[in-house]
């Protein structure tokens, strides 16, 4: 004999397999939806939220920069300099990571040009802005590739 809660002839009541489907269907959805938002970067509430690195509020979206660690723990940051710095100390545990790019958009930090300008100065004082296309520059303000970044003596301090 076999027996099915999607079986019309069951001896499961309908009310029950209304409610299991239900709970199965809720799960399914909830599992997906979970999924997708584990694995990306996340919202940051501009003015609301702390820098995991310097405890300042992140305010500006230009110098912000994320990570999600393998516990899916996201750390958020108010400069590239404090995301760079907590990096290097939790580099092994890091599962993606991502800077606001001058479009205003997440990007993965190893696709994006870093620029290091007087023009501009981050919350922490970061000289360091992430750019999806390398603007114009000179010798003293050459784009660099994360990997350099992540070298960076000034950075390391």
């Amino acid at each position: 004999m076999h027996l099915s809660i999607l079986d019309p002839h069951s001896s499961f009541r309908t009310p029950q397999r209304r409610w299991v489907l239900l709970l199965l269907t809720v799960d399914l959805v909830g599992g997906a939806l979970g999924c997708r938002s584990a694995s990306g970067p996340v919202d940051i509430q501009w003015g609301a939220e702390t820098c995991d690195h310097c405890r300042m509020l992140i305010t500006d979206p230009q110098f912000a920069g994320q990570y999600r660690l393998d516990d899916g723990t996201v750390r958020k940051f108010d400069d590239i300099v404090c995301l760079v710095r907590s990096y290097r100390r939790e580099t092994p545990r890091v599962v993606g990571a991502w800077v606001m790019d001058e479009t205003g958009r997440w990007t993965p930090v190893q696709e994006v040009w870093y620029v290091r300008s007087d023009r501009w100065q981050g919350p922490m004082g970061g000289p360091w802005r992430a750019f999806r296309t390398p603007p114009e520059s000179d010798d003293s303000n050459r784009p660099v590739r994360w990997s350099d970044l992540m070298k960076d003596e000034a950075v390391r301090r």
